[in-house]
């Protein structure tokens, strides 16, 4: 057959095949789609060009097989017929992308990348729930279950419509315990499902996909992990509370265990510590002992571990206090002092004041205060507390170290700033003994709710104590009670007093206060000129808040001749010092020095 001929016998089909295709990529018609946070929830379309071409496809197709002709002629017009047929049902959306997708199924995304919980969360999680009461228990347990069981029935809606139902979260992993009061359980299920009706179903696409079936489950794997452990803790605490008391290890399926058994480190190293400590397990120190050990040797043939040497070093601190104390091992003083000076070489500053803590005491090493000062200056440049004390009490008794009062004090504020109720325990001893800057000390320390009780009295009483023995910052401190009313009977005149000595110091807090006290005539006859002396005196000192005040009293005329300029330069320097306030105050005197102001 020639090829005019062959031309001749296709020219009508392939017509068909074209107008059942093109319209793919021609849009004559309407367009129009709804996006919800960048997502694509809803697209129609109406393609009349499809509409017409398809139509006239389908009658050209009918007819060429109707005419009947040579067998390849009859074959385009076969698969010309159905593509053009199937343009015009796409054109006017009887079949849409989703239809395509439910019949031929759509690929899954990869699976959800989930490789334990967060240790750190595990174990304030832990905390939380060995703490609180039933009652807060149980709402916990009701938001944490109504939570996950909304992300799950999101997860399955969304595969059953896209994905032939497959799940990547076993629901029985989503249960509601039985043990959980039937009315809990219900107010959980209502809720879900309220939720639920309000939930917008994502499209069938990649993006929904990644979501629903990876991003999704991989939240449901997580958060039922704390799940697991929250409702692990309820049952022994107040289901099956005999157990609670006979507790000697974690249940078998806790989280931490399983990644111990996963071989994470970090891990090890929490169980390690609880064992150690006697924290929500029974004390086993020859347990602690062995994965202490075992945290270390798993490290050693892996230096690139950017956390190794952080949890090398809380390992050997820890096999350090236990052959110091012979907890487990029999006690001996020289493994102690060389697991202290390994962890110690790593920058940890409890070692640290370990080692020198047996220096100090001559306890199982010759006694050496220099040694002993050196490590406690190391370790209280890292703010170690207990560190700061000792080495404070050494600069009081020039013990290791030239006696320095000064430093003393400011150690102790290190100690008290830093410390907790063992810190409070130390400091009573100097304190009881009349030294005033242990006194102070205290007093910070009780007030910041460092000593496991916050007792305003007793503030109030160490900060007295401290006052008259002429210590101006407590002065400063105990005239700020009195003015408030806190820990003592509110008193304007005393605390005008205290304040008074504290300025006469050079506290320059206590100068702005005092000036402050002048000008409002509170605990003191009102007097603008001295509140201006005190002022100049703090703003001496580079005192933001004394300049600032020194060029409100200049904007005001209080007590001074009022002057714009001398407000404007105070003004200007506190915002340089960094008062917050000192640009809008600049402003505003700027404003007010206008030619064609209304304040002129």
């Amino acid at each position: 057959m020639q090829t005019n001929t062959y031309w001749r016998a296709l020219r009508a089909p392939l017509l068909a095949l074209c107008f059942g295709v093109a319209p793919f990529w021609i849009l004559v018609g309407t367009s129009e789609s709804l996006t919800v946070n960048g997502v694509v929830v809803r697209e129609s379309q109406f393609n009349l060009a499809g509409l017409v071409l398809g139509i006239a496809g389908v009658g050209i197709a009918f007819r060429v097989l109707r005419e009947g002709g040579a067998w390849f002629r009859l074959l385009v017009a076969g698969v010309a017929l159905p593509v053009a047929a199937f343009q015009i049902a796409w054109s006017i959306e009887l079949v849409t992308r989703d239809h395509i997708n439910q019949v031929f199924g759509r690929a899954l995304p990869d699976e959800p990348e989930y490789n334990g919980p967060g240790l750190a969360r595990l174990h304030a999680t832990r905390e939380f729930a060995h703490q609180i009461d039933a009652d807060t228990f149980r709402r916990r347990l009701s938001e944490d279950y109504t939570s996950v069981l909304t992300y799950f029935g999101s997860h399955k809606r969304y595969a059953k419509a896209c994905h032939e139902g497959k799940l990547r979260v076993e629901e029985s992993l989503v249960q509601i315990p039985d043990y959980l009061h039937k009315t809990v359980r219900k107010k959980i299920a209502d809720s879900v499902a309220e939720r639920l009706s309000r939930h917008l179903f994502p499209p069938c696409n990649p993006d929904s996909s990644e979501t629903e079936m990876k991003k999704v489950p991989e939240i449901i794997l997580q958060e039922l992990d704390f799940l697991r452990l929250l409702t692990d803790i309820y049952q022994r605490r107040f289901v099956e509370p005999s157990t609670q008391n006979t507790e000697v290890s974690l249940p078998t399926g806790d989280p931490l265990l399983l990644a111990v058994q996963a071989g994470n480190p970090s891990a090890e190293l929490m169980l390690a510590s609880y064992y150690f400590q006697g924290e929500f397990i029974r004390q086993d120190y020859e347990q602690a002992a062995y994965w202490y050990r075992k945290v270390i040797e798993r490290g050693l043939g892996n230096a690139s571990d950017p956390y190794y040497k952080a949890r090398f070093a809380e390992a050997s601190l820890s096999l350090g206090v236990m052959y110091e104390n012979g907890y487990s091992v029999p006690q001996d003083y020289e493994q102690a002092r060389d697991w202290y000076t390994k962890s110690a070489e790593t920058g940890n500053s409890s070692a640290m004041y370990q080692l020198a803590a047996m220096y100090e005491t001559g306890h199982g090493l010759a006694q050496d205060d220099d040694q002993a000062a050196k490590l406690y200056i190391k370790a209280a440049e890292k703010r170690e507390p207990r560190a700061a004390f000792k080495l404070a009490m050494m600069y009081e008794e020039g013990r290791g170290v030239k006696r320095n009062t000064h430093r003393a004090a400011e150690l102790f504020l290190v100690a008290a700033r830093n410390g907790n109720p063992t810190i409070a325990k130390w400091l009573l001893q100097p304190s009881e003994a009349g030294n005033a800057h242990a006194q102070y000390a205290l007093g910070v320390l009780i007030d910041e709710n460092k000593s496991g009780k916050r007792d305003k009295t007793e503030v109030a009483k160490w900060f007295r104590k401290a006052a008259e023995q002429g210590l101006a910052g407590a002065q400063l401190q105990i005239g700020k009670m009195y003015q408030r009313g806190v820990g003592v009977t509110k008193n304007e005149a005393q605390a005008a007093e205290w304040m008074l000595k504290a300025a006469e110091q050079e506290n320059a807090n206590a100068q702005v206060l005092l000036a402050v006290m002048y000008l409002e005539g509170t605990g003191v006859p009102k007097d603008e000129k001295l509140a201006l002396t005190w002022h100049l005196k703090a703003a001496a000192q580079d005192h933001k808040q004394g300049v600032f005040n020194l060029g409100y009293q200049y904007v005001n005329g209080l007590g001074v001749p009022k002057d714009l300029n001398k407000a404007a330069e105070y003004f200007q320097r506190a915002k340089t010092l960094g008062h917050t306030s000192g640009d809008n105050a600049l402003r505003e005197v700027q404003e007010m020095m206008k030619p064609d102001s209304d304040t002129l």
